[in-house]
């Protein structure tokens, strides 16, 4: 009987018995990882679809592959947008605003799609342009400021 076999996201393969042992034996495959027959529909965990005396006792190289793949498969906790402070910077300095609020919006996709770095990056440009459009009005007020102060003090 042939068993398909996922961890996460990723179809690791389909194999017959004797080679899933022989990949549990050796740590390729995990007891955690999920697993079906043609005959199951769903997808259950390894360990309960493999009769228990094909899985290895527990190895430190084996409990350290499972922890790291473990570590692959919880779900990270979603960055903030930034949305709302790409939308208030659009009114200071739009050429810095419009890229936030596209930076902004690709947050969700990526995360759902399960590109976290990409979603974080997404996030991080989204609250630089932030920044530096609010530095830019700031900078602007200051000069007006300046030139309003220069210009009472010098023209009378």
């Amino acid at each position: 009987m042939s068993y398909h076999v996922s961890r996460g996201r990723h179809q690791l393969g389909v194999f017959p018995l004797e080679q899933i042992r022989e990949k549990l034996a050796a740590g390729e495959l995990l007891a955690d990882d999920l697993a079906r027959t043609e005959a199951t529909a769903a997808w259950r965990r390894l360990g309960e679809l493999v009769p228990a005396e094909s899985l290895p006792s527990a190895t430190a190289k084996n409990a350290a592959v499972a922890a790291k793949h473990r570590g692959h498969l919880r779900r990270r906790s979603k960055p903030g947008n930034n949305l709302l402070g790409a939308l208030f910077v659009t009114l200071f300095c739009p050429p810095l605003g419009i890229p936030a609020i596209v930076y902004a919006c690709q947050v969700k996709g990526k995360y759902q799609a399960g590109d976290y770095s990409g979603a974080r990056q997404s996030a991080q440009k989204a609250k630089t342009c932030i920044l530096v459009s609010l530095g830019l009005a700031f900078l602007a007020i200051f000069a007006y400021a300046v030139a309003v102060l220069i210009d009472g003090v010098m023209g009378g």
